[in-house]
């Protein structure tokens, strides 16, 4: 049984890191600008974003704005070192060390599910036991720059692996999107969301702009690693992401993988400011309809494979939640 996870923000702002984009842009925005061209990206980005993705189609639509590669350029990189500088002083400020619930919630995360969705998961993963492996794979792509999810499992430096409970093996974490300390990709997910003409045909734009050419261009294995643990998977998991626009080449491979042969259970978890108790079920059965309709706008699921016993929805669970300790 192979389980991938698709981990965004949402899992460090599980852990109560300052990482959603208005966090970051008071930081930014303090920060000395190069240039007129980063003063007006500054300016014009801030109207329009809600989150990452958000941030990312506006610079987009900027470079509308810009009228040389170079310019882009400086525009580009300045936002991208910025970001990367602030993410690094926001995680210094918390010691993460191996967790046993957040491996375990890895391993088994229909215990955050309602009671039927357990049941089918349990029905599934039963049913797939029958393949005569004994342990499963967990692999997990990150859309994050932070290492936290490899605190949090315990791994050194060196690495790849950690057993729990002797079911599961969990396997590389795969920064699809790169790393602090390294390379990290800000950008959009093809020309369509370049709002100049001119930099939609330019190698040297679509080089670092367009992230699945930008993967590709940094000559790192990721991508093909990406695509590997989505098509050999039994169930993917989505928790922590907004299911934006501009990542939506890694969710048409998704879509791509249901739609072949021996369907994988999705899950996906949703967290919301907008908490329903428990004693009012008949809400939460509502809300989860809205957010199944949600995930299956954004990710552009036909209707033929919109199966609620396929589909699973958690909403405002805490899967992935501990208590911090500051250092």
């Amino acid at each position: 049984m192979n389980i991938l996870y698709i981990i965004g923000n949402g899992f460090d702002l599980a852990q109560d890191l300052k990482t959603k984009y208005e966090d970051f842009y008071p930081y930014y925005l303090k920060c000395e600008s190069p240039n007129e061209a980063v003063k007006l990206m500054k300016k014009d980005i801030d109207e329009k974003v809600g989150d990452w993705s958000d941030m990312e189609l506006a610079m987009g639509a900027f470079t509308k704005k810009v009228n040389s590669v170079e310019t882009l350029n400086e525009l580009y990189f300045d936002l991208s070192d910025r970001l990367s500088e602030y993410l690094k002083m926001e995680s210094a400020k918390y010691n993460f060390s191996r967790n046993t619930k957040i491996i375990n919630d890895f391993c088994e995360p229909y215990h955050y599910l309602e009671s039927l969705d357990e049941r089918i998961y349990l029905d599934y993963i039963s049913y797939g036991a029958k393949d005569g492996r004994e342990i499963g794979t967990i692999n997990i792509v990150t859309l994050n720059y932070t290492n936290t999810i490899e605190q949090f499992l315990g791994f050194p430096s060196n690495d790849t692996y950690v057993y729990s409970s002797g079911k599961y093996r969990i396997g590389n974490v795969c920064h699809i999107h790169g790393f602090l300390d390294d390379t990290i990709l800000l950008g959009v997910n093809d020309e369509q969301q370049i709002a100049n003409d001119l930099f939609k045909t330019e190698p040297a734009v679509r080089d670092y702009l367009i992230k699945k050419e930008a993967i590709a261009s940094m000559r790192t294995y990721n991508e093909l690693l990406c695509e590997n643990y989505i098509n050999t998977s039994d169930i993917i998991v989505l928790f922590g992401v907004s299911l934006g626009a501009t990542d939506m080449y890694l969710w048409d491979k998704i879509v791509k993988r249901m739609n072949g042969l021996n369907m994988p259970l999705l899950v996906y978890f949703q967290h919301s400011k907008e908490v329903i108790p428990n004693t009012r079920r008949q809400l939460l059965g509502r809300k989860m309809v809205a957010v199944r309709k949600f995930l299956y706008d954004r990710m552009r699921i036909p209707e033929k494979l919109q199966s609620e016993a396929r589909i699973l929805i958690g909403y405002n669970k805490d899967i992935f939640k501990i208590k911090r300790t500051n250092k």
